[in-house]
């Protein structure tokens, strides 16, 4: 609809009605609300105008004109704005011409600046290939040269390399023939050393042979006289356990004759019969103290053996060291 005429409202184009909702009055424009149906000619009334029906005609056509001059002074407006849209888009477009221009111009001179810039390096570039040319030619000719000094060098350090080579293998070569001559020479000192000691021990495998031999036979004459006095010995012993066992007979003979009909306990020397084999006061039992007399008597001739034994094994092993001795002094060398 537009705006109110007389508050300047906003009037949506959807507004039902012919009065502003903000201040009351008529809105201009606005769609007359539907008379009611016309009665019949025939029938036809009309009625008197009264002052207050003026009074709102006359407010209603006083709102009509200033809302026609507000929508007057409403499209006034919106024709300057768009004339100041259109001069503001114009002088716009201008100066974004203008700027396009100068843009241009500036694109035209960086490019040309850089054009001739390129064109500059590019002659550069030119000239220092030319240059880098004529070094690399250089180079590849000193290069060459050098080449060939480096050859000639090696060749002749190659030919002292050789003759060098040649002398010192002609040095080794007699270093060799004089080491092999002086090993030649010690080898046959040593061969001769060899010889000696193996003649010397000979001597001393025969000399240690010999004592070999003579301390078996040594050993042999010891066992013998060893055997000889040990059963000599053995004959001392049994003669003198012989005779002791015959004295003891005799003693106990006759102590037997002198105490015939009784003996004494040895433990507590009650006198008890000759028959009796128990002591009455002790209980000593006279049978086993005979026992326990030949027992001890056969225990003592035992001891008496294995000690003489012992002795011999001991003579034996003495004599035995002795000739591992001798041999020992007289092995060879080798």
């Amino acid at each position: 609809m537009g705006f109110c005429g007389e508050c300047g409202s906003y009037l949506a184009p959807d507004l039902q009605g012919t009065f502003c909702p903000e201040c009351g009055e008529p809105v201009p424009g606005a769609a007359p609300s539907a008379a009611p149906p016309a009665a019949p000619s025939t029938r036809h009334v009309t009625f008197a105008s009264s002052p207050g029906v003026d009074a709102a005609r006359s407010s209603r056509e006083e709102a009509e004109k200033r809302a026609e001059s507000a929508r007057m002074h409403a499209d006034a407006s919106q024709q300057e704005a768009a004339n100041a849209i259109a001069q503001y888009e114009a002088q716009q477009r201008a100066q974004v011409e203008a700027q396009a221009a100068r843009d241009s111009e500036v694109r035209s001179a960086a490019a040309e600046t850089e054009r001739r810039a390129i064109d500059a390096q590019r002659e550069e570039a030119a000239r220092r290939r030319e240059d880098a040319e004529r070094q690399a030619q250089d180079a590849r000719d000193r290069a060459e040269a050098m080449r060939l000094s480096a050859q000639t060098a090696i060749s002749d350090y190659e030919a002292q390399q050789r003759a060098a080579v040649e002398r010192e293998n002609a040095r080794r070569q007699q270093e060799l023939e004089s080491q092999r001559q002086q090993h030649l020479q010690v080898a046959q000192a040593a061969r001769e050393r060899r010889e000696e000691a193996e003649r010397q021990a000979q001597e001393k495998l025969a000399r240690a042979e010999r004592l070999r031999t003579e301390a078996q036979a040594a050993q042999e004459e010891l066992k013998k006289q060893e055997a000889k006095r040990a059963a000599k010995e053995r004959q001392r012993e049994e003669a003198r356990r012989l005779r002791e066992e015959t004295a003891r007979r005799e003693e106990n003979r006759r102590r037997a004759e002198e105490e015939a009909s009784t003996k004494n306990c040895p433990t507590c020397s009650k006198e008890c019969k000759s028959t009796a084999k128990f002591c009455m006061g002790c209980g000593f039992n006279f049978a086993k103290s005979d026992e326990d007399e030949v027992a001890r008597n056969m225990e003592a001739a035992r001891q008496r053996q294995m000690q003489a034994r012992e002795r011999e094994q001991q003579q034996r092993n003495h004599a035995s060291l002795m000739a591992n001795q001798a041999a020992a002094a007289y092995q060879p060398s080798w």
